[in-house]
């Protein structure tokens, strides 16, 4: 078996889309991720603080 015939029966590599290989990029950067936005602190707060602070209040005085 000579070389050019090893170098033949090499499968070549298929070229990535660009939306995949952009978003490959960017993962591989490490961008930071975005920060929630004002509705997601609102309902972070509202059911992970405000409604547990009442229905413990509830509970204390019924």
């Amino acid at each position: 078996m000579t070389d050019s015939d090893r170098s033949d029966s090499v499968p070549r590599p298929q070229a990535l889309p660009a939306e995949l290989e952009s978003r490959i990029a960017a993962f591989e950067t490490g961008a930071p991720p975005a920060d929630f936005d004002s509705a997601s602190w609102f309902w972070m707060i509202l059911l992970g603080i405000a409604l547990p602070l009442a229905l413990l209040a509830v509970g204390w005085w019924t």
